[in-house]
Parts: C-alpha cells; structure tokens; sequence
C-alpha cells in the first residue's frame, strides 16, 4: 500500500511508506531507501517556518539571579551562582583582570 509522504515541519518531510515513516530534510527530493519511489510533497504545501519568541526569564520571588553576567538562571541555595561553570568563568575572569593590573 503506498501513501502519500507529508511535510512534518518546515525543514522536514516522512516518507510514510516506512515502519518507522522515514524524515527527510527539505533539501532531499526523494526517499532515500533502496526501491522507494516516494518524492517530496509539493512545495507550494510546505509549512511556514516557526519562529518562536525568545523565553522570558522568570523567577520566582525572593529567588536571586546568578552572578554571572548575561546569565539568567536561579542562583542554587547558599550560593551566588546557579551552576559551578558559572562560578568558574567568573574565577577566571577576576584571575586575567589581576593579572592585567599588575602587568
């Protein structure tokens, strides 16, 4: 039985004549298994591309923001960071701007 392959999303389409239905990116005109004969959809048919807006940080109140610059997490409990990257970077950056003064 041979169905009809569909866009998923803007990038993508299946190749439902597969168990699993294949993905395919937009570019690839056709199946790519050995024997199938399945092209791409129409591209007049093809979705319009999502663009979803950026996340707003939230944080609930009496939560503190980590001290990181430019980093929008929750700090963890008894710390002014969320993560140990974040208290890193900020070690390294103290480091190279006493090293920058003394020289």
């Amino acid at each position: 039985m041979h169905r009809d392959p569909v866009w998923k999303n803007h990038r993508a389409w299946a190749c439902l004549d597969h168990v699993p239905p294949i993905s395919l990116p937009a570019s690839a005109t056709k199946c790519w298994m050995r024997g199938c004969g399945a092209h791409r959809p129409p591209m007049e048919d093809r979705p319009e591309e999502e663009i979803l807006p950026e996340p707003k940080p939230t944080l609930a109140e009496g939560v503190e923001q980590c001290a990181w610059d430019g980093c929008t997490q929750p700090a963890r409990p008894g710390s002014k960071y969320c993560s140990r990257r974040c208290s890193n970077r900020n070690a390294r950056k103290r480091f190279r701007e006493r090293n920058r003064d003394a020289a």
